[in-house]
C-alpha cells in the first residue's frame, strides 16, 4: 500500500503530492521527508487505503511540478533516521518529540567512538510501521 517517490522537485508540499497520486486510488496518507530545520530531503511516502492503486503506480512514470520522479515500493520499516539533532538533546527530548506519532520502543543516538560525542542523529523505533510512517 505504501509507495516510496524520490527526486522530487524542491517546491513539492504533501498536498501537491497527495493531490498528484489520488488519480490512482484514495490516499491515506502523504509524508515528505524533511531535515530537523523542516527542509525538503526531495523524497517521501504515499499510503495508499489498498493494494491496488500502489500497484499500478509502480508500473507507470511520473512527472510531478515538472520533474520525472522515482517511484519504488516501500518497504516495511518501524525505524526511522533523525539527523540535525542539537547536542543538547537527550533521549527523553526525543521521545517526548516523537511520541505524539506513537509508541516508542527505542531511541539510539550514534556517538563519535573517537571522541565519545553525539554526532547529531539518531534512530527511532516505532511499534509498528504504520506509526513510524507519520
Amino acid at each position: 500500500r505504501s509507495v516510496f517517490v524520490g527526486g522530487l522537485a524542491s517546491g513539492t508540499d504533501e498536498e501537491g503530492l497527495k493531490d498528484y497520486f489520488e488519480q490512482f486510488g484514495e490516499v491515506e496518507s502523504v509524508r515528505i521527508m524533511r531535515t530537523f530545520l523542516g527542509y525538503s530531503r526531495n523524497y517521501g511516502f504515499v499510503l495508499f487505503k489498498d493494494d491496488g492503486p500502489s500497484k499500478e503506480v509502480l508500473k507507470k512514470s511520473h512527472v510531478i511540478n515538472g520533474k520525472t520522479v522515482d517511484v519504488g515500493k516501500s518497504r516495511n520499516f518501524r525505524v526511522i533516521y533523525v539527523g540535525g539533532l542539537p547536542s543538547h538533546f537527550t533521549e527523553q527530548t526525543v521521545r517526548e518529540h516523537f511520541k505524539k506519532f506513537g509508541v516508542i520502543e527505542a531511541v539510539k543516538f550514534i556517538e563519535n567512538t573517537s571522541v565519545g560525542a553525539k554526532t547529531g542523529y539518531a534512530f527511532v523505533t516505532f511499534s509498528s510501521t504504520e506509526e513510524a510512517a507519520k
